[in-house]
């Protein structure tokens, strides 16, 4: 992630049926809370929207094409930036390549399942408060942009 101040965390969501999964990624040793869970994540560059931040990071971190849906909440950062967005996205293409660099592994897990990994802080405030939203079918017709800010 680069420093600055806004950062963003993608919960990348893919529907099986009736339950939605979600992809995480475990962080390598060597970066801050090394083996804790977290979706996609990294700052907003200079000039960039917080949702073409999301699409870029998705993309180079797991290889995965998204449609951005919408921000469900913002928080102080945990690392490098001063905020960060949790936005949500549904996996819409790609085949999940991971950065070793950035993930020591990855995979799709139902909210039940992530809730049982060691997740950094405000990724399981997300699973715990806002499940719900996350779950819930989402009708956007025509944008890949999020609800206004």
């Amino acid at each position: 992630m680069i420093e600055g101040e806004e950062s963003v965390s993608v919960v990348v969501r893919k529907s099986e049926g009736a339950k939605s999964r979600f992809f995480l990624i475990k962080q390598p040793g060597g970066k801050p809370q090394p083996y804790t869970w977290f979706p996609p994540s990294g700052g907003v560059k200079p000039g960039e929207t917080p949702e073409a931040a999301c699409v870029r990071e998705v993309k180079e971190e797991t290889g995965l094409d998204v449609k951005v849906l919408k921000r469900i909440f913002t928080m102080p950062a945990e690392f490098k930036a001063r905020f960060v967005h949790f936005y949500l996205a549904d996996c819409v293409g790609g085949d999940v390549k991971l950065d070793p660099s950035e993930a020591l592994s990855g995979g799709w897990f139902t909210v039940e399942e992530a809730l049982g990994l060691d997740l950094v802080k405000g990724t399981r405030l997300l699973f715990e408060k806002y499940e719900k939203e996350l779950v819930e079918t989402v009708k956007m017709k025509g944008s890949t942009s999020p609800e206004s800010r």
